[in-house]
């Protein structure tokens, strides 16, 4: 079977095209899917938390970087302050996604939010 090279021209449009759709719709249910999950963390590890107890970061690579030395949080506000990192997160990859643009920052912010939400 042999196309000529406008039929040939559609046929890809059409493959590339179906290709960008699936791509989006995953996209799509990705960030539905932070979305859910940060609503569940903020149910989980703030409205059902009782600890009270304080946790203290600390943020150092070797002797020359020290971002954070020693920080002092409650645990409820800390993981108050990490769901909050992680909706940021979401926000990102929603405006990537308007933009067309690939989601990894948005991802990344989401993960470590919900990490540290956890650790708190």
């Amino acid at each position: 079977m042999d196309l000529s090279r406008s039929e040939r021209t559609r046929l890809f449009e059409a493959v590339y095209s179906l290709g960008w759709q699936l791509t989006r719709r995953d996209m799509r249910r990705g960030i539905v899917s932070m979305s859910v999950m940060v609503l569940l963390f903020f149910v989980v590890f703030y409205l059902n938390s009782n600890k009270t107890e304080e946790i203290t970061f600390g943020f150092i690579l070797g002797e020359e970087w020290k971002f954070i030395n020693e920080w002092k949080i409650e645990s409820k506000t800390g993981a108050l302050l990490f769901i909050v990192f992680a909706i940021v997160g979401v926000l990102v990859s929603y405006r990537q996604f308007q933009r067309d643009k690939k989601l990894t920052l948005g991802v990344y912010l989401f993960g470590l939010g919900s990490i540290m939400s956890f650790l708190c």
